[in-house]
């Protein structure tokens, strides 16, 4: 048996992560009364226990998909370079606009 891999947030895709569960919810919602749902959940448990038991529950159903995709071989992102001429209208207009100086 091979020991369950701990994940963190970070290894989490929250996209892939909560479209499945929308769906599964929304799926539950459909077959089984609301106030039978809210029966099954225990309200007399503390923050810890309640960890623990969602670590059992989910641990089990975890999914390839839910995996956050990296990049194997970042690469720096390479600054924008500036365009030939930008910002020149706003210099042209003040030119226009300035008294001439000829002596």
């Amino acid at each position: 048996m091979v020991a369950k891999r701990k994940v963190t947030i970070d290894d989490l895709s929250t996209a892939q992560f909560c479209t499945d569960w929308h769906r599964q919810l929304a799926a539950l919602k459909e077959l089984v009364e609301v106030s039978m749902i809210v029966s099954l959940i225990p309200t007399d448990q503390t923050a810890e226990s309640v960890g623990t038991l969602l670590d059992q529950l989910l641990g089990t159903m975890w999914k390839p998909g839910w995996d956050k995709t990296r990049n194997k071989a970042p690469r720096a992102h390479p600054h924008a370079a500036k365009q030939k001429g930008a910002h020149t209208s706003v210099q042209r207009r003040r030119q226009a606009h300035k008294p001439n100086e000829d002596p």
